[in-house]
């Protein structure tokens, strides 16, 4: 079979994504948008669609002081699109399969499951254990938080409308125990917003729940949303729900809390094979 073409290759690997993976509009947007910074590279060389392209790119990227974060999304992106062409595209391997992450690209630095219990412990308002339990539940960012009014919950439903980056409205869950502390907190909230804090001030007030309990390991915002993530993706949340559920422009962000949920394969497997 001969090779395909890189532009084929890539339009067919966008149709892939819509067709069978369900991608959302805003991921092919940027799915097609770093494709093509990859093609404009590689559509110069003899054999575009080779591991010696695929190599020399990502190499690129690192001579130009890309940063980590950066060098790591085309490479999750690379390794995806040539998983794709080594499946479905008839090549013998995937041009992908050497590339390396950076360093930088580390586990994420969540608050343990046990720290979680023990702030939530240590909460001394119906505020306080609201606005913690929101954290545990639905992952958001601490922007998105603080941005929440009443109107934007629906707590007989469960659920609530928070406006993410770039301006994108999504929906997240949370849970009855969230709820009550909820409708408790609104009993006595005479403000429409939910948390009337600034960051400094979400982050002091984390700070002192934090000191009460006695935990001294990452328990900022985003330590929560890093542990709601990994959390799901233990439980085998899909990846394309939990990306939507995470207010993520592109799959390969979400893709860390999988690559590092994977010390816990052998607790799901025990759970669902029931052995």
């Amino acid at each position: 079979m001969s090779s395909p073409s890189l532009h084929e290759a890539v339009e067919r690997f966008l149709r892939y994504l819509e067709a069978e993976r369900m991608a959302a509009p805003e991921t092919l947007r940027w799915y097609r948008s770093h494709l093509r910074v990859f093609a404009a590279f590689a559509g110069g060389l003899p054999d575009p669609l080779s591991p010696e392209a695929f190599a020399a790119f990502i190499g690129g990227l690192r001579r130009d002081g890309r940063s980590p974060h950066t060098v790591a999304a085309y490479v999750r992106l690379l390794r995806h699109f040539g998983r794709f062409l080594a499946e479905r595209e008839g090549l013998p391997e995937s041009p992908a399969a050497r590339l390396r992450l950076p360093r930088a690209d580390r586990r994420p630095r969540a608050i343990s499951r046990e720290d979680q219990r023990r702030m939530l412990r240590a909460a001394r308002s119906e505020r306080d254990r609201a606005l913690l339990l929101l954290l545990r539940d639905t992952g958001m960012r601490a922007k998105e938080l603080l941005g929440l009014s009443w109107r934007d919950l629906d707590l007989r439903r469960r659920s609530a409308v928070v406006r993410g980056k770039g301006g994108r409205h999504r929906v997240v869950f949370f849970s009855e125990q969230a709820a009550r502390a909820l409708r408790a907190w609104r009993r006595r909230s005479r403000e429409d917003r939910v948390f009337p804090l600034s960051y400094q001030g979400l982050r002091s007030l984390l700070d002192a729940i934090a000191r009460r309990a006695g935990v001294k390991g990452p328990h900022g915002p985003h330590a929560w949303r890093h542990a709601f993530g990994l959390e799901m993706a233990r439980r085998g949340m899909p990846l394309f729900a939990l990306q939507r559920l995470m207010g993520h422009s592109s799959p390969l962000v979400t893709e860390i809390y999988v690559r590092f949920s994977g010390e816990d394969l052998r607790e799901i497997y025990e759970r669902y094979a029931g052995r």
